[in-house]
């Protein structure tokens, strides 16, 4: 009768060594020999993130500038004066829209920014902007 217990102790223990230290049932703390591995360490991000959550479909309303100034609202020609109403019209069919701005770096920052104020005049909190990466030096 007393061998199973002993033997599930054993079995819980996260030892590898051949001759494994004893284990107590109320022992939360791992072992310290040279052959097991040291514990693995929890690294809390630092900061803070708008993750969506699974199963949650997350709906983008995109708008390009090009360096001439031309717009285009999720791949349709449009004018500054469109975007207010088409994103409207997104977040009245999806609550939880994000926006992504990709524009072109010789646009004029005024037009980008004229942009950004139309999306949240309509509602939409979460702007984020398309970047390219840059080369290495």
């Amino acid at each position: 009768m007393l061998r199973w217990p002993l033997l599930a102790l054993l079995l819980l223990s996260s030892c590898r060594a051949p001759d494994p230290p004893t284990v107590r049932a109320d022992d939360a703390a791992p072992c310290n020999c040279a052959s097991c591995p040291p514990p693995a360490k929890t690294v809390a991000s630092a900061i803070p993130l708008d993750l969506p959550s699974t199963g949650e479909a997350q709906a983008v309303f995109t708008v390009a500038i090009s360096a001439a100034g031309d717009l285009q609202v999720d791949g349709k020609k449009a004018v500054l004066g469109d975007v207010e109403p088409l994103a409207a019209a997104a977040v009245a069919a999806h609550s939880n829209l994000r926006a992504v701005v990709a524009a072109d770096k010789d646009c004029k920052h005024g037009l980008v920014i004229a942009v950004v104020d139309q999306l949240r005049q309509a509602g939409i909190a979460k702007v984020g902007f398309a970047v390219d990466k840059l080369p290495p030096p």
